[in-house]
């Protein structure tokens, strides 16, 4: 697809440009780059715009991220822009490809010239690839994150397609080398992550020491046990004010490294996050209770840290007492979280005391704890005793030495609405109905076990006015259409279902045709999943025929922010899929089932969420700053009537609901009133001149009207000519 001189041919398409060697000059990447972006010759691909990081206002890269993300898809590499004027390089289960593919081109490129892209997240990356990374980035010293999960070091390819490392191997040297070399070379570096168990001792003690010396930095993840001790050993050695961290997290962290962690808590004021979590395996058989101690004996003057985790931390009874007693004493932790932990009777006592008298935890997580009825009974009793709003999340396996039922009854017995858990169909058939006093509930059944009556009965409680259900799992194998029809009828209504999973037999197009329009105009409903399913099993196959009025219905939805579908899509059912959803901007997650998977498809599939991703963390921008950046306002105008915008408000701001809808609709009315300086059809005003004889003069358009006007307008309909004066 090239000609004499090596050029691209004007008629090779994407998917040509994407798989063709290309010789490895500028010229040649530009041009592929202004011809794929639209971008004029004049456009230096080297500039980053302009200097103000708070926006980025005239970076190219910034302007054309949706674009630049389906470029770069081969390479399973995404940038959104998270902060504003910041982008974040996020990869997933990165492939091997040739180095002369042009997404592999473009990621070095941009890596290595452009210093908007400043956090980086790798997940599942291969050696070769990180190897040149890290080599385009040598130069880089103005990174703020970088993260670095998995590093796939042999080709070894499994079923599965994912790469393998020999088993007991290290960090490569010359992974580890550049990430510490880079690393020490940032300045302003505020969250590293390297989740990597295995390295020389010698890197790990220069990272460590590395790390300690960072003042800027405000989280950091570790695995490595010698480089948490070199860390925390330099960090104790230091000024308070020298170490500014707030999110910490050291999974199979020693005792002896939770001691040193324990003297720096004592006189620190910023850490507000702490994970302790351990490993199963590496940890089974291990007490930890010293270095469990010494934390909790290091929280009871703590104002800081709110959250604490020690998930599988091998907590024994002295360290379970110290935790409860420092609860008791605590002023500023709001969620625990020992999940995985055996808790005895004779501790449960300790932990019931706690409950009763903490009054700043809010959230209590004991899955898993293997607590026996008498010290599940007395937490409960406590936690009824409690008024500070605590909640204590017993999990799905809640005691050794009795069935949910039984516990079901002493909370229904005693009224206690802090205790989440599921709703089954047996639990339902023997009570017979849900408490109007319930909080929050989560209901997952099936019709196997559970009568059409109760159904009905539980349908009639969902409708209520008193009914709290904000999530419904149904699997049904006998009379699927008509649940279909009855769920239909529930989503009709407004409720408060935020979670639906249907499994089902193969139904009517006319009856899913209902159930996804019923689905699409709820106000409320969040993620949907649901499947068909054969008598032995298998999903069902899905073709043109389902898949267009499937998705036809489901594009109209503002609310639907995830969508995971168990039907088989074969090619053309799946392309006809991704085309209907093309108008979708509040689906930020899809995932399908599909047969003979092909690259350009799943592609297809994958940028839809991509795009909607990216355009509504622009749009959140535009709603949270004072600056009106073209490229913001550009994505607001396509998502701001959809939920998911709002949700995210809510949780940047923490505002209610109510707020949030008020917040983004005063962003509309701003961007109607200012459209046409937004979009550079004129500077400061609009002064209208009278053009020739006889023609109509407008001597002042109103801010009502031109709002009236910019309503009918989207500003990607404006496309503005830089070579006419405006």
């Amino acid at each position: 697809m090239t000609s004499a001189e090596g050029k691209p041919d004007a008629g090779a398409n994407e998917a040509d440009l994407c798989i063709s060697k290309f010789p490895r000059h500028d010229w040649s990447l530009h041009h592929q780059l202004r011809s794929q972006l639209g971008l004029s010759d004049d456009v230096d691909l080297h500039c980053c715009g302009g200097k103000d990081r708070s926006n980025g206002r005239g970076c190219w890269v910034l302007d054309q991220l949706i674009r630049l993300n389906e470029i770069i898809s081969r390479g399973r590499i995404q940038l959104i822009e998270e902060h504003p004027g910041e982008v974040t390089l996020c990869s997933w289960n990165t492939s091997c490809y040739r180095s002369s593919c042009l997404s592999h081109r473009v990621i070095l490129f941009l890596v290595e010239h452009h210093s908007c892209i400043v956090h980086f997240n790798f997940g599942r990356v291969r050696q070769a690839m990180m190897k040149e990374i890290l080599s385009a980035m040598s130069r880089r010293t103005d990174l703020l994150s970088f993260s670095v999960t998995e590093v796939i070091v042999t080709s070894i390819v499994t079923s599965t397609g994912y790469g393998l490392r020999w088993g007991g191997s290290s960090l490569p040297c010359c992974i580890e080398q550049g990430i510490i070399d880079l690393i020490d070379d940032c300045n302003s570096l505020t969250a590293f992550e390297l989740h990597e168990d295995k390295m020389r001792p010698s890197g790990a003690e220069r990272l460590g020491l590395i790390l300690s010396h960072k003042r800027s930095l405000k989280k950091l993840s570790l695995r490595n046990e010698y480089g948490i001790r070199v860390f925390l050993e330099s960090c104790s050695k230091q000024s308070p004010d020298d170490v500014n961290l707030e999110h910490i997290c050291f999974p199979n962290c020693n005792s002896m490294c939770m001691t040193h962690l324990a003297e720096v808590l004592v006189t620190n004021t910023t850490i507000t996050y702490l994970d302790l979590s351990g490993n199963r395996w590496l940890s089974y058989g291990c007490s930890k209770d010293d270095g469990i101690t010494a934390i909790a004996r290091a929280l009871h003057s703590s104002k800081s840290v709110e959250t604490l985790i020690l998930v599988n931390a091998s907590i024994g009874p002295r360290g379970l007492k110290a935790l409860a007693d420092m609860l008791l004493e605590n002023t500023s932790l709001s969620s625990l979280d020992i999940s995985q932990n055996y808790v005895p009777s004779d501790e449960c006592v300790h932990v019931a005391e706690a409950v009763r008298s903490t009054t700043t935890l809010k959230m209590l997580k004991l899955h898993d704890c293997r607590i026996c009825f008498a010290g599940v009974k007395s937490i409960l009793l406590a936690l009824k005793e409690n008024c500070s709003g605590l909640s204590v999340d017993f999990g799905s396996h809640w005691s050794i030495d009795c069935t949910p039922l039984e516990v079901l009854d002493l909370i229904l017995a005693e009224k206690v609405d802090r205790v989440p858990f599921n709703w089954t169909a047996g639990i339902i058939k023997k009570i017979g109905y849900i408490p109007e006093w319930c909080q929050e509930v989560r209901v997952s059944l099936s019709n196997d076990n559970l009568r059409a009556n109760k159904l009905l009965e539980l349908k009639q409680y969902l409708q209520s006015a008193s009914a709290k259900v904000s999530s419904l799992n149904v699997r049904c194998s006998e009379g699927s259409e008509q649940v279909c029809l009855r769920l239909a009828g529930l989503l009709s209504r407004r409720g408060t279902i935020e979670e639906l999973e249907l499994n089902c037999k193969p139904v009517h197009v006319n009856v899913l045709k209902e159930f996804a329009e019923a689905a699409a105009a709820n106000t409320r409903l969040r993620k949907l999943r649901f499947g068909m399913f054969t008598r032995q099993g298998m999903a069902r196959p899905v073709g043109i025929i389902k898949s267009i009025p499937l998705a036809d219905t489901l594009r109209k939805s503002k609310t639907l922010e995830a969508m995971e579908c168990d039907l088989i899509f074969n090619r053309h059912a799946l392309r006809e899929f991704s085309k209907h959803l093309e108008e979708n901007y509040a689906l930020t997650e899809l995932k399908f089932c599909i047969r003979n998977e092909n690259f350009d498809i799943v592609r297809k599939r994958h940028h839809i969420g991509r795009r909607n991703t990216v355009l509504q963390q622009q749009a959140l921008h535009f709603v949270l700053c004072d600056t009106m950046v073209r490229r913001w306002a550009e994505a607001f105008s396509l998502t701001h009537d959809t939920a998911t915008l709002r949700r995210k408000v809510q949780e940047a701001t923490g505002k209610c609901a109510e707020d949030a809808e008020c917040l983004v609709r005063a962003k509309w009315f701003t961007l109607c009133i200012n459209f046409f300086k937004i979009t550079e059809v004129v500077k400061e005003r609009i002064v209208c001149n009278l053009s020739s004889p006889g023609a109509m003069q407008i001597d002042r358009l109103d801010l009502p009207l031109l709002a009236h006007v910019a309503s009918f307008l989207k500003v990607h309909d404006i496309k503005v000519d830089s070579s006419h004066p405006r």
